[in-house]
C-alpha cells in the first residue's frame, strides 16, 4: 500500500482531535472575560489609608458608593507614590501617575485638568469654591479692618504651590504666599503670612486636629467665592474606571445620595454651625482656569449654594435636566 493511500486514514483522527482542542480553546476564551469582569477592580486612591482623617474618608466613602452604584466590585488601596514625592508634586505626575496611582481628588482648573481624565461631578456640589480663612492673632487684628477686596489685597494669604486657588486669588490682585501644602499651618503659626485660605467643608475637621495651641484661629467675618470644586481625576489608561465612576457619581447625584452624604458626613455636617456664613461678607472672584468640562459640570450640578438655607437637614433637589436617562 502506498503512503498516499494510508495518509487519509491516519490523519483524520488527528484532525478531529485538533477541532476538539480548538473548540475547547474558543470556549475558554469566551468564558475568560466573564471571570475578569467578576474579579474586583483594583483602585489605588491617593491617601486612601488615612482612616483617621475625616476629609479623606469623605472622598474615599464617596468613591466606594460610586463604584457600588455602577455595579463594579472593587478593592481600594493607597497610591504607591515614592516617599520623596510631596503632596503638591503628586498631581504633576499627570499621565505618568498610573504606575503609582489610579485616582486622585483635587481642585478643578489645575494641571490635572490638562493631563488626567475627569469624572464630571463636583464632590462637594460646588461647596469647595467657598473659602474662609484661618488666621494668627496678628492676622486677625489686621482683617478686622477689611471692608473691600482691595483692602484684603494688603494682607498676605498663604496658599499651596500647585493649588488653582493660588492663581485665582492672584488674578484678583490678592497677595498670595505660596508654599508646600504640608508646611502651611506651621508657617501660619510662625506668622509668615496673615491668613490661610481653607474650603468651608475642610475647616471643621482640620480645626479639631490643629487646636488652638499654635495660636491659629478661624476668622469669622469674610468669605471668598469662585466657581470651583474638587473632582475625581483618573489616570488616562484607566478608561473603565473613569467610566464606572462617571456613571456611579451621576446615579448618586440623581438619587439624592450625594447630597445626603454631604449633609450627613462627620466632616461636613456641622459646616454652617462652624462657618456661620450668614454673618460673613462675601467677595466674588472670577475663575478663568476651568476647562470646558469642569465649567459645565459646575453649572449643571450646583443649582443651590451650600451657604443658603436654614438647616443642614434640608435636602437639595437634583436638577431635572441633569438626570435624563438615570433610573433612581
Amino acid at each position: 500500500m502506498s503512503p498516499t493511500a494510508t495518509a487519509p486514514r491516519t490523519s483524520l483522527p488527528l484532525y478531529r482531535r485538533g477541532l476538539s482542542y480548538l473548540a475547547a480553546s474558543l470556549i475558554a476564551l469566551h468564558l475568560a472575560p466573564s471571570r475578569a469582569e467578576d474579579s474586583p477592580m483594583l483602585v489605588r486612591m491617593e491617601r486612601a489609608g488615612e482612616t483617621d482623617n475625616p476629609v479623606i474618608t469623605y472622598r474615599k466613602e464617596l468613591l466606594e458608593k460610586a463604584l457600588q452604584a455602577a455595579g463594579k466590585p472593587y478593592t481600594i488601596k493607597s497610591c504607591d507614590f515614592p516617599a520623596s514625592v510631596s503632596s503638591d508634586a503628586r498631581v504633576r505626575y499627570g499621565v505618568n501617575m498610573q504606575p503609582y496611582c489610579d485616582v486622585i481628588a483635587t481642585s478643578a482648573g489645575g494641571r490635572a485638568s490638562r493631563e488626567l481624565a475627569l469624572v464630571p461631578m463636583p464632590l462637594y456640589l460646588g461647596g469647595n469654591g467657598y473659602r474662609v480663612f484661618m488666621a494668627s492673632q496678628q492676622g486677625l487684628a489686621k482683617v478686622g479692618k477689611v471692608r473691600s477686596l482691595q483692602q484684603l489685597g494688603q494682607l498676605a494669604i498663604g496658599s499651596g504651590n500647585d493649588w488653582p486657588d493660588s492663581d485665582i486669588m492672584a488674578d484678583a490682585a490678592l497677595q498670595v504666599v505660596r508654599d508646600d501644602t504640608a508646611l502651611l499651618f506651621e508657617l501660619l503659626a510662625q506668622k509668615r503670612f496673615d491668613l490661610l485660605t481653607r474650603a468651608i467643608y475642610e475647616v471643621g475637621s482640620e480645626f479639631r486636629q490643629i487646636g488652638l495651641e499654635d495660636g491659629i484661629l478661624l476668622e469669622s467675618k469674610l468669605m471668598l467665592h469662585y466657581p470651583n470644586d474638587l473632582f475625581f481625576y483618573v489616570a488616562p489608561q484607566r478608561k473603565e474606571l473613569q467610566q464606572a465612576l462617571s456613571t456611579g457619581m451621576k446615579i448618586l447625584y440623581c438619587n439624592g445620595e450625594l447630597d445626603r452624604h454631604l449633609r450627613e458626613h462627620v466632616s461636613t455636617r456641622n459646616m454652617r454651625a462652624i462657618i456661620r456664613p450668614e454673618q460673613r461678607k462675601l467677595f466674588e472672584l472670577p475663575n478663568r482656569h476651568l476647562n470646558q468640562q469642569e465649567a459645565r459640570a459646575l453649572q449643571t450640578y450646583t443649582p443651590a449654594t451650600p451657604v443658603q438655607g436654614n438647616t443642614r437637614s434640608s435636602a437639595r433637589q437634583p436638577a431635572p435636566h441633569a438626570c435624563n436617562g438615570i433610573q433612581h
